[in-house]
């Protein structure tokens, strides 16, 4: 609790959960993340109930929906900033999916729904354990949509002085990318805030990168985000 006007990071982060679920985000705390190792960066739950649900007309097999899922998880690439390119862009335009069998006709498969909205699966989880091989890693806020973390959001103290966006910056991209990059690969954005001082970027950019959250309409091109140079 606040005592004497301090806040503390926990009621921050409680905050931001609070206020993504009035807009609609179920909430999970990730320690009620279930059927998950602790090294698997998707809720794969979500993910194979949207499918079910969002191509429940083409019966698709367990195996099939194996291979839907594998192709998303083992996306890959020569370098990080390679593979973590890769993978969204494959569950942002999806793919065509041809059954190796030829049991089913071939379709266009999409791991989001950006037509119809209500079909999408979209949860907040909090203190989501991430390992990789001998690290260990908890990200204060995770956003999935269909079982897909596409955003990372480290929170600062508001009261704290000697806490800064630049350390949630150098916190994603420094030791998060060092350690836990199953996880990272999967995010198109990476938010840092303090509660007055928010913004938005990709974990790769430098903090110069970071777009300054201010205003709901924002004429900046999204796209940009994801197009600063890559790390040296």
């Amino acid at each position: 609790m606040s005592k004497n006007g301090k806040v503390y990071e926990s009621e921050y982060e409680k905050a931001v959960v609070e206020l993504l679920c009035t807009e609609g985000w179920q909430y999970t705390h990730g320690e009620q993340v279930h059927n998950r190792r602790v090294d698997e960066a998707l809720i794969e739950d979500d993910l194979r109930e949207f499918i079910k649900f969002r191509y429940k007309d083409r019966d698709l097999t367990d195996d099939e929906i194996n291979t839907i899922v594998a192709r998303l998880r083992n996306t890959g690439g020569s370098t990080d900033y390679e593979a973590t390119f890769n993978t969204v862009e494959l569950y942002r335009d999806g793919f065509d999916f041809s059954d190796p069998d030829g049991r089913a006709n071939a379709f266009h498969f999409d791991y989001i729904d950006f037509e119809h909205w209500d079909n999408n699966i979209f949860r907040v989880v909090n203190q989501f354990e991430m390992h990789q091989g001998n690290e260990t890693r908890i990200p204060d806020v995770i956003l999935f949509v269909n079982g897909i973390p596409v955003a990372i959001l480290e929170l600062k103290n508001p009261t704290a002085e000697n806490a800064t966006i630049r350390d949630a910056h150098s916190q994603i991209t420094v030791r998060y990318r060092r350690d836990i990059m199953n996880l990272l690969k999967y995010c198109a954005l990476a938010i840092i805030s303090d509660g007055s001082n928010s913004r938005l970027g990709n974990v790769f950019a430098d903090y110069e990168f970071f777009y300054s959250w201010k205003k709901v309409n924002n004429e900046d091109n999204p796209c940009l985000l994801y197009t600063s140079p890559s790390p040296r």
